[in-house]
């Protein structure tokens, strides 16, 4: 076995970068100069997580879109109650787990994406709509914004579901096929 280089050496230094550790704390630094402004920065971090590409979701600006939409949704649903972000997070993540299943398309990300946030929309209104108020007039907007929610939440799903039907029976002819017609060919 070889000896562990002296801490502060050349060697302990170059010994560092196959430390995950170090990369971990390397990526997060990189990437809050990245978010300063340094141009110089966001190489450094983009050649790192070539390097380290599984640590890329430490660097939350890096996420797609509807990722960050979704953070939005959930901060917006549970402001800073850290319990109930954390299940709204957890049910999240397993509701796209299986609505996405094994290699999904692009489509097939948009869609459950699209569904996610209706849901989270929806679970806001009924929330604001559960709430006490002596206004009739406010009690009404709460149930508007109720319906509205719900009817985008159940047209976003029905969009899914006629994508995944259509996935599921695959690319086939409505009748039936016929290889070779004799009478054509004559």
């Amino acid at each position: 076995m070889g000896r562990k280089p002296r801490v502060g050496s050349r060697a302990w230094e170059e010994s560092l970068v196959n430390s995950p550790m170090y990369a971990r704390n390397t990526i997060l630094d990189l990437a809050k100069r990245a978010e300063g402004g340094s141009k110089e920065a966001v190489e450094n971090l983009s050649l790192w997580l070539e390097k380290y590409p599984g640590m890329r979701a430490l660097v939350r600006e890096l996420d797609d879109l509807a990722t960050k939409v979704e953070r939005a949704w959930v901060q917006r649903l549970c402001g800073t109650d850290e319990l109930s972000r954390k299940a709204v997070e957890d049910d999240l993540a397993a509701m796209k787990a299986e609505l996405l299943g094994p290699a999904p398309s692009v489509a097939d990300k948009i869609l459950v994406g699209t569904v996610l946030v209706a849901n989270l929309g929806y679970q806001r209104a009924a929330l604001a709509a559960s709430l006490p108020t002596d206004r009739p007039e406010v009690r009404a907007a709460r149930e508007k914004l109720l319906s509205g929610a719900q009817k985008r939440l159940q047209d976003a799903l029905r969009g899914w579901e006629l994508h995944a039907g259509k996935k599921a029976r695959g690319l086939r002819p409505r009748g039936k096929l016929k290889l070779f017609e004799p009478e054509a060919v004559a």
